[in-house]
């Protein structure tokens, strides 16, 4: 249909539901890979003359990020997709963007343009083969479900060849080794290293159920 068509049907449509339901019935999505945030705000400011809307919390990925972040980073923070310009690799661990983010002046036209500016070399994981895949110099068609299983083995890999940041973890980290464990649960073999090693409690102290 046409813009008109299309600003018509939502304006009736959104019209109509307000008049029936009320505004318990108007439910605003994220759309934050897609979507710039005044777009967003101003939708939720004409929702909200009307009214009000529906909100929202962990219907996808921002919900697992906000809850996460601040364990690792201290607060919800990140850097932008333009670092790519200053990157030598970049990995995509199940990152379609290409597909997923695709909104003109967005992150997947600064993904782009970084790119250019870096010639860093792309690796993507993903069963897929997505848009990102066919634009990257390796391609790792992981079988699907075994993302943790790729990550616990990268890990093993790198403490095993010393090549892990113990520096930062020690700083920054609880719970990597026996170093960082709280003094509640040390000595009981319940660190990250212990169970990438296959040293960990229930592997050392326990007897099999079986």
């Amino acid at each position: 249909i046409t813009w008109d068509e299309a600003i018509d049907t939502i304006a009736t449509e959104y019209s109509r539901i307000l008049k029936e339901y009320g505004p318990e019935a108007v439910y605003i999505h994220y759309a934050s890979g897609v979507q710039d945030s005044n777009i967003r705000n101003f939708v939720k400011r004409l929702a909200i003359v009307n009214g009000g809307y529906l909100n929202y919390y962990g219907s996808y990925s921002s919900g697992q990020i906000g809850q996460a972040m601040p364990f690792v980073y201290g607060k919800r923070a990140g850097n932008g997709v333009s670092d790519v310009a200053k990157s030598e690799m970049v990995v995509l661990f199940g990152d379609n963007s290409c597909e997923t983010k695709m909104s003109g002046g967005g992150p997947t036209y600064h993904y782009m343009k970084g790119l250019e500016t870096s010639g860093a070399k792309v690796v993507v994981i993903d069963p897929r083969y997505t848009l990102d895949a066919a634009k990257a110099e390796v391609w790792l068609p992981i079988r699907p479900g075994t993302d943790a299983a790729l990550v616990s083995a990268i890990a093993h890999e790198l403490i095993v060849n010393n090549q892990v940041n113990k520096e930062f973890l020690d700083t920054y980290c609880v719970g990597f080794d026996e170093a960082t464990m709280p003094a509640s649960a040390q000595g009981q073999h319940k660190s990250y290293q212990d169970y990438i090693m296959g040293t960990g409690y229930d592997m050392v102290e326990k007897t099999p159920a079986w």
